[in-house]
C-alpha cells in the first residue's frame, strides 16, 4: 500500500520528463544528501562546535574548509545530469515469465559524464558516457502475464564525485510493452488429429529417416531449409528438396481456439502461442480463428508478429 501511495505521489507531484527526445534541466533535477553526505555534515557541525568551544582556530578553518566542499560537491553533483539529452526509451515485446529488455539512449552534450546511473524498479546500470557522445543502456525487464503493460518511470541519477549528494531526474517514457502468452509444452492438434511438435525438433526437415523423392520448383511459403542451392548454382532456377516422411503433410493450418483444449483461457492462447511458433519454424502457411478475430493463411515475421499480438491482445476492448 505505502509503495503503490509513493508511485502515485512521484507521478503526480514531480517535475518529470514525460518528452523524448527531452533534456536534464535545472527544473527537473531533484537533489539530495546521501547517508554519507548526512554523516559527513555532522562530522562537520561537531568539528565546529568543538572547536567553538575550545576556542581553537585550526579547528574552525578546518570545519569551514570541509563545509565548503560540502557545498562545492553539491553544485558538482547537480552539474554531472544537467543537460543530459534522452534521445529515446524502448521496450522489447515479450512472452509471459521471460525477461526482455528496456533500451535507454543518453547524450552526454558538451561535458563528459561520470557514473551515471539508470534505475528500473529493482534493476540498475551505471556507466560513463564520453564527451560529446551517445550510448545507449539495456536494462531487463520481467513480463508475467499476458497483456499490454506501461512502462514505469525511470530513475536517472548520479552520486558523482565524493557520493555525499544524490541529484536524481525522473523519466516517464510513454512506452507500452506487449506480453504474449507462454507457450505451452502442449502441443496443438490439428485437423487431422495430428500434433505439430516443429519448435521443440520433433519434426526435422531432411531427416535420416525422411526419403527424398526429388525436386521441386519453389513455392511462395516453402522453407528456405529446402532450397537445393546446387541446382540453383547451376542456373536451373530455384528448388526445393521433397521429403517423404511419413508425417501429415500440411497446406495450410487454421489454429481454431474451439479445438484448443485448455483448463482456462490462459492455457488455450498459451498452446496456439506454441502453434504459431512451431508453424512458423517449419515455415507452412497457417491462419487463427478466436471467438472474435480471422486471421487468413500465410506466413513471415509480419503474419507471426500479427498472429501473436492478437493473442495478447485477447479480451482486451
Amino acid at each position: 500500500m505505502r509503495s503503490k501511495f509513493h508511485k502515485t505521489i512521484i507521478k503526480k507531484f514531480t517535475r518529470k520528463i514525460d518528452a523524448f527526445p527531452g533534456y536534464v534541466e535545472k527544473n527537473k533535477i531533484y537533489i539530495i544528501p546521501t547517508k554519507e553526505g548526512i554523516i559527513f555534515f555532522i562530522s562537520i557541525f561537531a568539528i565546529f562546535l568543538g572547536s567553538i568551544n575550545e576556542n581553537n582556530n585550526m579547528g574552525l578553518l578546518f570545519s569551514f574548509f570541509l563545509f565548503s566542499i560540502f557545498v562545492i560537491t553539491l553544485f558538482d553533483t547537480r552539474k554531472n545530469i544537467l543537460g543530459i539529452k534522452i534521445n529515446n526509451i524502448e521496450v522489447e515485446d515479450a512472452f509471459a515469465d521471460s525477461i526482455s529488455k528496456v533500451l535507454v539512449s543518453l547524450d552526454s552534450g558538451e561535458m563528459e559524464r561520470v557514473a551515471i546511473r539508470i534505475d528500473l524498479n529493482e534493476n540498475f546500470k551505471s556507466t560513463n558516457i564520453s564527451w560529446n557522445n551517445s550510448k545507449t543502456i539495456d536494462l531487463e525487464i520481467k513480463g508475467k502475464t499476458r497483456g499490454v503493460f506501461t512502462l514505469p518511470h525511470i530513475l536517472l541519477s548520479s552520486r558523482y564525485p565524493l557520493g555525499i549528494f544524490k541529484a536524481q531526474s525522473y523519466l516517464f517514457p510513454d512506452c507500452r510493452q506487449i506480453v504474449y502468452p507462454k507457450p505451452s509444452k502442449s502441443s496443438y492438434i490439428d485437423h487431422k488429429g495430428q500434433s505439430i511438435n516443429g519448435i521443440d525438433g520433433n519434426i526435422k526437415e531432411n531427416s535420416s529417416e525422411d526419403e527424398f523423392k526429388g525436386l521441386r520448383e519453389y513455392i511462395k511459403g516453402d522453407s528456405f531449409k529446402r532450397i537445393s542451392w546446387k541446382s540453383f548454382s547451376k542456373g536451373l532456377g530455384l528448388h526445393v528438396k521433397d521429403f517423404d516422411s511419413g508425417k501429415a503433410e500440411y497446406d495450410e493450418v487454421i489454429i481454431d481456439i474451439n479445438r484448443v483444449d485448455g483448463n482456462n483461457i490462459e492455457e488455450q492462447l498459451s498452446i496456439m502461442c506454441r502453434a504459431v511458433l512451431e508453424l512458423d519454424l517449419l515455415g507452412i502457411r497457417y491462419g487463427m480463428r478466436t471467438d472474435k478475430i480471422f486471421i487468413p493463411p500465410s506466413t513471415g515475421g509480419k503474419h507471426r508478429l500479427e498472429a501473436l499480438r492478437s493473442l495478447a491482445f485477447h479480451g482486451e476492448n
